[in-house]
């Protein structure tokens, strides 16, 4: 209510006053009346969780993010059509725990490139659930994009254990001539010894 009035009377005008708006305030309600970030995204989330989810995003508060990830993993098919709530399923901590909710990535809807190259990092741990649903984001891309984010998919080979990113760049390649000399440099760029620099000693 506090944000309303201010919408409704930014300058402060005695003209445009509420009558008894102080009354409303949330240092001035009974305590029968307040309501805390758990409630307010339980409600949003049981009216609808693409409200839930931009309640978060206008007011990234750490209790409300906590609680609705908590519903996201409760709930994650509830979640499937909302591309920033991935982030919510797929973090760090549930991936590290193996989490059984993460199956559900493999229906999400599609995120932009840069979010599923992100899911390919080191940070990940190359799970192969993660690893799949990035690889579909990125064939979802026609290959004139793709051929942007080359560098650093060159460099997530580096943690791809399951080969799937070495079999999506050799698909692209050869779906694609530009792509393949793009990924040619690439990988002649950081496989080839850098001469400024001075070589190790032998073991």
């Amino acid at each position: 209510i506090d944000r309303l009035v201010v919408w409704h009377n930014p300058m402060n005008r005695i003209s445009l006053q509420i009558p008894d708006e102080h009354k409303y305030k949330f240092e001035n309600l009974p305590k029968s009346l307040r309501c805390h970030w758990r409630d307010y995204i339980l409600t949003s989330w049981n009216i609808s969780a693409k409200l839930a989810v931009q309640l978060v995003a206008r007011f990234p508060q750490a209790k409300a993010g906590k609680s609705l990830q908590d519903l996201v993993m409760a709930e994650p098919a509830r979640a499937l059509e909302i591309p920033s709530a991935l982030s919510l399923l797929a973090s760090e901590d549930c991936v590290r725990g193996n989490f059984p909710e993460l199956k559900m990535v493999l229906y999400w809807t599609e995120v932009d490139p840069p979010k599923a190259l992100s899911l390919l990092g080191k940070t990940y741990l190359a799970h192969p659930l993660a690893t799949q649903y990035a690889l579909r984001v990125l064939r979802s891309c026609p290959p004139e994009t793709n051929i942007f984010y080359l560098p650093q998919l060159v460099q997530t080979l580096r943690y791809d254990r399951s080969g799937l990113v070495e079999n999506f760049l050799v698909e692209a390649a050869l779906d694609h001539e530009l792509l393949c000399h793009q990924l040619i440099w690439n990988l002649q760029t950081y496989t080839e010894t850098d001469p400024l620099q001075p070589l190790a000693p032998p073991p």
